[in-house]
């Protein structure tokens, strides 16, 4: 069985050379981007009402970026159905 063995220490040796992405994502503290744009809360200490208020904030936020992207994202199919047709026509 020597495509067995072979097939076994290939997937060993690239396991071995892939990079740990653990540490990297330990050292963004567990968020992507810029931190300061991100909402800080202690909700250990906070009060029912506190927490739904975060909770409303943060749904906000979600609702803003959901936005955004679908107007990107109608942005750019209009873009490029733009350019098709332009490319038909020719």
């Amino acid at each position: 069985m020597p495509l067995g063995e072979s097939f076994l220490s290939t997937l060993r040796s690239n396991k071995a050379i892939m990079l740990d992405k653990t540490k990297r994502f330990r050292k963004t503290k567990g968020t992507f981007g810029d931190i300061t744009k991100e909402i800080i809360f202690d909700y250990h200490n906070a009060t029912p009402q506190e927490l739904e208020l975060f909770k409303n904030q943060l749904k906000k936020v979600n609702r803003i970026r959901i936005v955004k992207a679908f107007i990107i994202t109608i942005i750019i199919l209009a873009i490029l159905v733009i350019l098709f047709v332009e490319h038909v026509n020719l």
